[in-house]
């Protein structure tokens, strides 16, 4: 695999270019809490503050430049053996050439996020969790839970 490091600077740069306003301010602020939290538990702060920024940078992508990625990435892949690859709770294998296997998952994403999780989850939960919304402080069940664990939102 090929990696560069790049500045926060130039992510945060191509975070406010690429994400609409209110994605990008909820980037900022999931980024700080993270690095927070980071700093509590003795972990690198560093890099929960990236996690925290990129954790929603496809979110704002249309259909075309999520399958633009896909074609990037399967370009640097291109001559990787076969690997698993898992989604819909399954596994298969695919090559890593074989774009059709991920454009089906983008494909169906946009349907899925419309119907299953808006007739599933209440208006606010969605507002919160696929709009970019902020929910009050202090008034949902886990605000004062301690409990030892992962928490995700109700969609995850």
């Amino acid at each position: 695999m090929i990696y560069t490091k790049i500045s926060e600077k130039e992510i945060l740069d191509w975070l406010k270019e690429n994400l609409n306003d209110s994605r990008y301010i909820h980037s900022l602020g999931t980024a700080n809490c993270a690095k927070e939290l980071a700093k509590q538990f003795g972990q690198d702060t560093e890099k929960a503050y990236i996690a925290g920024l990129l954790h929603d940078c496809a979110k704002c992508f249309s259909k075309e430049k999520l399958k633009e990625v896909i074609d990037n990435t399967l370009e640097v892949m291109k001559g990787q053996r076969e690997g698993v690859f898992s989604g819909s709770g399954r596994s298969e294998s695919v090559y890593a050439s074989d774009s059709g296997y991920f454009y089906s998952y983008v494909d169906g994403y946009e349907e899925y996020c419309t119907t299953a999780v808006a007739d599933s989850i209440t208006a606010e939960q969605y507002y919160i969790t696929q709009e970019a919304g902020t929910e009050y402080a202090f008034q949902n069940e886990f605000w004062d839970h301690f409990a030892k664990g992962i928490y995700v939102d109700i969609v995850t």
